[in-house]
């Protein structure tokens, strides 16, 4: 992505980010506004506006807003700035307004600031919202302040003739006012959430529980048996495996080429790759400069890849995957089965045994950037740890593993690009752009616009930290700078100091994501569903159809009966934007990835080749921007190329 100046980078991201600064409190309520009492009140419903706020579910224009206040001020900034940023969408045939039923319309329209507000894609006569799009609004004067205002049109026509035609015309105000306080107002903030209450058996956790047998795998088990890696007993057998019994299995992941995984469509076809955005939206392409402004999807998913998004997912894709990242687990052995559960950092042993150990709290792999080339701003850096010991089951002498339970806790870290400037000489990070700087011991200091690093860098050269909390220190990289700009990444780099608490201030960390990590071998296959409200679920969860918001915390279902008892929550969808598929491909309907057996394993023998992959489901995680951009919650898709290796 381009930077420009630093004000052309400020008014990105107030455009960009929207409403970041509701997004990790209250749940955001989407108020309606109705229209502006001038016509027809049984029309009135055809065309409204949604309005992101906390505060009331319907509201009547001019809509106010103090500038930064954060209830409805959805720039992200902590400070007045002279503009509000609301976030508006145009609905359409809405259920809240008295003595009025939506029909079929020929025409809806919504437009402010000589911009187009985007149209809903259900005209049929059912409510219906489009896209959500950023309206800033400045405050007028320079020595005394005034309110600013912009005006929202809105038209609805429908397709009846003559007496049967219906015409909705509205204008609604936005008004931004000065604030009239020192200092902005803050609201409460929250972490992410998890995706159930429902208490569900954990293998592994060392506790029988409903639907075991067993617990923990390789513990205690009634004689002639053994408690398998699903935590079910078998028959125990002398261990086959070549070299003798191991007591531990460890992977460490490469990098990948080839095709590991597929999108098809309804007709099981594999999707073309097509550009998703930018200004060759849904045009055939090659690689992402024949997308300006977008990315280029492909329906062949790549190995040594991570996939995710909705069917209008804006980040670019793939994201590449961590290499030289070793997980390693116990085992113990029956026959050719090999049992598995999470070994401790004591077990592990050696330097840094929390970044190689399989029990929960255990850090799975380096850290792994996502950058967004599109939205800058938004580009992430991921850490990932077990939410629970690792278990699961495979086999000596074929080298498969049928299954790899290891549910992950993803914190997101929203940092944006931590190195915009860098020092010619070593790479580290400095603050003001010349060709002779003193930051950098009179080397220049470089713009670094076109590579985005959303987690800090151990710099190879250097072997010191450029960017995040420990910027100059002491490192050693964890994966290899030939994965791209963003690589290599380490632990010793962390973004936030320690106890930096989500949505603290000052701290990057915007909250945790449970993900469940499925991991095996073999085939791994998710296919969508046609629900009730939504076409092409994937990955559902509860939400309010009305107001476009879904429960917190996330609560997964398969359909509207699992969240029949959610009070407004009633209705299973997933995504921001209502239609469903995954990877930006609306036309999604089903995911499949092939893993690759490591072959006959020896204990004690060499590392061999093998692919482990996964399909999951991520919720949203209620930061506004985020979600909007990856089109959250959504399912994703995973290739972890690497090195099988039984240790004796």
């Amino acid at each position: 992505m381009s930077k420009g100046s630093v004000r052309a980078g400020y008014d990105l991201i107030l455009g960009l980010m929207g409403a970041a600064a509701l997004a990790l409190g209250a749940p955001a309520l989407a108020g309606m506004v109705t229209g502006d009492g001038k016509g027809k009140a049984a029309n009135d419903c055809l065309t409204e506006l949604q309005v992101q706020e906390t505060g009331s579910e319907t509201l009547t224009p001019p809509v106010k807003c103090d500038d930064c206040n954060p209830n409805c001020d959805q720039d992200a900034l902590t400070t007045a700035n002279k503009t509000c940023t609301f976030q508006v969408a145009l609905c359409v045939n809405q259920s809240n307004v008295q003595d009025c039923t939506g029909t079929a319309l020929k025409t809806a329209l919504g437009k402010v600031k000589g911009k187009k507000l985007p149209v809903p894609s259900d005209l049929t006569g059912a409510p219906a919202c489009g896209d959500s799009m950023p309206v800033m609004v400045g405050v007028k004067g320079k020595k005394k302040l005034h309110p600013g205002k912009a005006t929202v049109m809105l038209k609805g026509v429908s397709n009846g003739k003559g007496k049967l035609k219906r015409t909705d015309v509205d204008r609604v105000v936005l008004e931004c006012d000065p604030q009239p306080a020192a200092t902005c107002p803050t609201t409460t903030t929250t972490t992410t959430s998890t995706t159930t209450t429902t208490a569900v058996p954990v293998c592994g956790n060392g506790v029988v529980e409903s639907g075991e047998q067993c617990d923990p795998p390789c513990g205690a088990a009634p004689a002639g048996q053994i408690c398998n890696g699903l935590c079910q007993l078998d028959a125990a057998a002398a261990c086959s495996c070549t070299g003798g019994a191991p007591s531990k299995i460890m992977f460490t992941t490469g990098t990948g080429t080839g095709i590991c995984g597929s999108v098809k469509d309804a007709n099981g076809t594999v999707l073309p790759r097509t550009c998703v955005g930018g200004t060759n939206a849904d045009m055939p392409c090659s690689v992402i400069t024949d997308c300006p402004g977008g990315f280029c999807s492909e329906g062949n998913l790549t190995c040594g890849n991570l996939f995710f998004g909705g069917g209008h997912n804006a980040v670019p894709l793939p994201a590449v995957v961590p290499d030289m990242g070793s997980a390693v687990s116990t085992v113990c052995c029956s026959g050719a089965t090999l049992n598995m559960v999470g070994a401790t950092p004591a077990e592990v042993g050696g330097t840094n045994p929390e970044r190689r150990c399989t029990t929960k709290d255990c850090l799975f792999g380096p850290p792994l950037p996502i950058p967004n080339a599109s939205q800058a701003n938004l580009s992430t850096c991921v850490i990932n740890s077990l939410a629970e010991n690792a278990t699961g089951m495979g086999s000596c002498s074929t080298g498969e593993t049928s299954v790899l339970n290891a549910p992950l806790t993803s914190t997101i870290f929203l940092t944006g690009d931590l190195l915009p400037y860098r020092c010619s000489n070593d790479g580290r990070l400095c603050l003001t752009p010349a060709p002779s700087s003193i930051e950098c011991g009179g080397a220049a200091c470089m713009n670094d616009f076109t590579d985005i690093q959303p987690c800090p860098i151990c710099n190879t050269t250097t072997g010191k930290c450029n960017g995040g909390v420990n910027d100059g220190l002491d490192c050693t990289p964890a994966d290899s700078p030939s994965l791209g700009a963003a690589y290599p990444t380490s632990h010793d780099c962390p973004v936030d100091p320690p106890g930096c608490e989500a949505n603290a201030e000052g701290c990057k960390n915007i909250g945790s994501l449970p993900i469940g990590f499925r991991l095996t071998t073999g085939t791994a296959t998710m296919s969508a569903v046609d629900l009730t409200d939504q076409a092409g679920v994937f990955c559902g969860f509860c939400r309010d159809a009305d107001l476009f918001e879904f429960e917190k915390p996330a609560v997964a279902c398969q359909s509207n009966a699992d969240c029949a008892a959610r009070g407004r929550f009633k209705s299973c969808q997933q995504g921001q934007i209502m239609a469903a598929g995954a990877f930006g491909k609306t036309q999604a309907r089903s995911i499949s990835m092939t893993g690759v057996p490591a072959g006959a394993l020896t204990t004690g023998g060499a590392p061999q080749a093998s692919t482990l992959v996964s399909i999951f489901c991520i919720p949203p995680t209620f930061n506004v921007p985020i979600d909007n951009v990856g089109d959250l919650p959504c399912p994703g898709a995973v290739s972890l190329p690497g090195m099988a290796q039984l240790l004796p």
